[in-house]
């Protein structure tokens, strides 16, 4: 989803089967050259009573153009934490180090042709336009999976859309991800004329999260306990 404009930082209340579940921060930053776009999500939901909470974390960093430098992802799912971070070189080479329970592993693979990551599909965003109707796919990168996949987006009408009590007009946008190991992912964002994300609506192992743009206070404020039984395991292999 698109990153929120220079200098803001975004807040959204994440829900699951319409409980308050968590929180995500949004943030995009200009310097030197560099934009660096960064996703903070947490998510508590409990089994047997037990809650776990899950926090992931997303930086992308590209030059202003969109090309991409280098990136890192960390994931800390309660029983273990994985972090991955990379740099592209000049060559379209990624050099990757990877760090789990204590182990470190470095790699180094070939940049996939074409993917972009947070920025460039922002910009590619501004380039297509907002008109109904339009339809385009792009090479998306993911930092957490190493890996890019085809990305399809259709620019939909523009709907009054309720933000916890606060209706607003915003253009619908259907993002549908084809994802290695899951198939077809469509999910619907609702942006405003910024290019930001106000509300998002993800499928995740047979339920809905719900991502809406709120005040810091509430987002960051206590959650509901959703007791997500069997489905946990599903839902943390994604």
């Amino acid at each position: 989803c698109a990153a929120p404009v220079l200098g803001e930082m975004e807040y959204f209340a994440i829900f699951m089967e319409g409980r308050k579940v968590g929180y995500a921060i949004q943030s995009r930053a200009v310097a030197d050259g560099k934009v660096t776009t960064t996703e903070e999500v947490s998510i508590t939901i409990s089994r047997a009573n037990v809650p776990v909470t899950m926090n992931m974390l997303e930086t992308n960093i590209e030059t202003t153009d969109g090309k991409p430098l280098g990136f890192e992802s960390v994931q800390d799912l309660g029983i273990m934490t994985m972090k991955v971070a990379g740099t592209v070189n000049d060559q379209g080479m990624v050099n990757v180090t990877v760090m789990s329970m204590g182990a470190e592993q470095k790699s180094t693979l070939e940049w996939p042709s074409g993917a972009v990551m947070a920025e460039g599909l922002r910009l590619m965003t501004l380039r297509k336009g907002f008109k109904e109707g339009t339809e385009y796919t792009v090479k998306l990168f993911s930092p957490s999976i190493m890996q890019a996949f085809d990305t399809q987006v259709r620019i939909g009408p523009k709907r009054s859309v309720d933000l916890l009590g606060r209706v607003v007009v915003l253009t619908e946008v259907t993002t549908t991800y084809s994802m290695p190991w899951a198939g077809e992912i469509a999910g619907t964002s609702y942006v405003d004329e910024n290019l930001r994300v106000q509300k998002a609506i993800t499928p995740v192992a047979g339920l809905n999260i719900e991502m809406i743009a709120c005040a810091k206070e509430f987002a960051l404020g206590d959650n509901d306990v959703l007791e997500l039984g069997s489905g946990l395991a599903s839902f943390t292999n994604l």
